[in-house]
């Protein structure tokens, strides 16, 4: 698919997000973050997610077509580029980044829908994090 760059996302608070297919956490996650995620997305936020185990498009196509929401949008990193660049190593890894384009709290792990709600609203105020996590 085309390369995104997150500066075309300046002046919108996002949640970069690297999940994966096969990954316990982030499917335990999911019914949380389409929740949260549809009132930030509404507030004007956006989800970006980005498969981050380097799965074939024959994997996640079926996976993103049943769950896409509330991710726009769902980005592959097929040479691992952009999972290097963030120093990803566990999934679910989430960076909260201000509209001013600073990443203003990383979670590594399973969110609870409060924190995700939690760190949404600071990122939407400017703020920095205290902490995350479930």
């Amino acid at each position: 698919g085309p390369s995104v760059e997150l500066r075309r996302y300046r002046g919108t608070p996002l949640l970069l997000q690297f999940w994966a297919v096969d990954c316990p956490s982030c499917v335990a996650e999911r019914p949380a973050l389409l929740r949260a995620g549809r009132a930030f997305n509404a507030r004007g936020g956006r989800v970006i997610g980005v498969d981050a185990y380097i799965e074939p498009p024959s994997l996640v196509g079926p996976y993103v077509r049943l769950h896409a929401e509330p991710y726009d949008p769902i980005l592959l990193d097929p040479n691992g580029d952009v999972i290097y660049r963030y120093r990803v190593t566990y999934v679910p890894s989430s960076y909260f980044i201000g509209a001013d384009g600073v990443i203003r709290a990383v979670v590594v792990g399973q969110m609870s829908e409060a924190a995700l709600g939690r760190e949404f609203r600071r990122i939407e105020a400017g703020l920095g994090a205290k902490g995350g996590g479930a």
